[in-house]
């Protein structure tokens, strides 16, 4: 059995994910098509309908809430902090986001002292190591 997610309206083995964005939900414009004529009969009281995804195998817990015509997915909670910051340091555009955001918090006046006077401690400290490394002048 494959781990790929099916179409919920024939069982048919969605394609590959082709790069970013959502992820797909049915397998052709023929069953996106026919699934929402169905709900829209089904909104009308034409007939009953019950959209139901099957998840083979989960590597990212995701929260399901299912409405009557529709399956929404919801984030899991964020990692913590610990987590987070491992992920952070792996990727240089994080970095450089959470350096930008905690320079413009300190451009507001939004480092509030003694709630982050660790924080302050921390980026003396990288500027510091920044200057020994001659990474910055």
């Amino acid at each position: 059995m494959s781990d790929r997610p099916v179409c919920p309206r024939c069982r048919a083995e969605l394609p590959a994910a082709a790069g970013r964005g959502r992820p797909r939900l049915w397998c052709s414009q023929v069953c996106r098509r026919a699934a929402y004529e169905e709900r829209r009969a089904a909104r009308s009281g034409a007939i009953g309908l019950r959209v139901e995804r099957v998840v083979e195998r989960v590597e990212k817990p995701v929260v399901c809430v299912e409405y009557r015509d529709r399956v929404i997915e919801l984030h899991a909670p964020s990692p913590d902090p610990a987590q987070a910051a491992a992920i952070v340091l792996t990727s240089p555009r994080a970095c450089r986001d959470v350096l930008d955001g905690l320079a413009d918090a300190a451009t507001l006046g939004s480092l509030h002292r003694g709630e982050h006077d660790a924080t302050v401690r921390a980026a003396a400290r990288l500027l510091t190591a920044l200057r020994a490394a001659r990474l910055l002048a």
